[in-house]
């Protein structure tokens, strides 16, 4: 089953936006091939919020991530909600590889990522785009190597993540692609139970997430 693996934050100053959410978040290393840093606060339901910012806007331009493409540009046209993306987690993502193949699903990767983090240790991780419509902007895929990306008991705030809403104009036809392409059950209600959170969609624009 997919999880929630974190909820990305655009912002010019990572350090400084971390600290208006009042979780304990820390600098956690640079993505040098990208030209952006962040800093993570981790909650108790084995995800975290990104706070994303670029340290070299030259390099970020530069870069073949869709991601850094989605942060330049939600810098310059900040998006709706309190979220610029989100990540879910997968243990195989050679089988989403093959489904959307399979369906005639277009993508993006799989991309390799890395940095180095502050204790030294490097960090390694694969990602996948599926591209959806001019409308609906679809979350990337992760898979971790190793034990992934976790972080010492006393750094995990005592709060989680316990929805993701994603506001669309056309439920129908959201409901439909995000179904096709993550491979996913009927919802109930519009909500997609995730391993760790809850999926909901709603009629608006843009992408929040609630912590309990």
């Amino acid at each position: 089953m997919l999880a929630l693996d974190h909820m990305i934050i655009g912002c010019e100053d990572a350090k400084a936006k971390s600290k208006e959410s009042h979780l304990f978040a820390m600098e956690d290393g640079t993505h040098d091939q990208w030209g952006t840093y962040n800093y993570l606060g981790y909650l108790q339901n084995s995800c975290y919020v990104e706070w994303l910012s670029p340290f070299d806007l030259e390099k970020a331009k530069q870069a073949d991530n869709p991601l850094i493409g989605d942060l330049l540009k939600h810098l310059n046209k900040p998006s709706a909600g309190n979220a610029m993306q989100f990540a879910l987690r997968t243990d195989n993502m050679d089988k989403f590889i093959e489904h959307f193949h399979r369906h005639s699903i277009p993508y993006t990767g799989p991309l390799p990522g890395s940095r180095i983090k502050k204790d030294g240790t490097m960090l390694q991780w694969r990602m996948l785009f599926p591209t959806g419509d001019a409308v609906l902007h679809l979350p990337f895929l992760i898979e971790w190597s190793g034990s992934g990306n976790t972080a010492p008991t006393e750094s995990i705030n005592d709060v989680t993540i316990q929805k993701v809403i994603l506001g669309v104009p056309d439920m129908e036809k959201a409901r439909s692609q995000l179904q096709l392409v993550y491979d996913l059950e009927d919802p109930k209600e519009n909500t997609w139970q995730l391993a760790n959170a809850r999926l909901e969609l709603t009629t608006g624009n843009g992408l929040s997430f609630l912590m309990e």
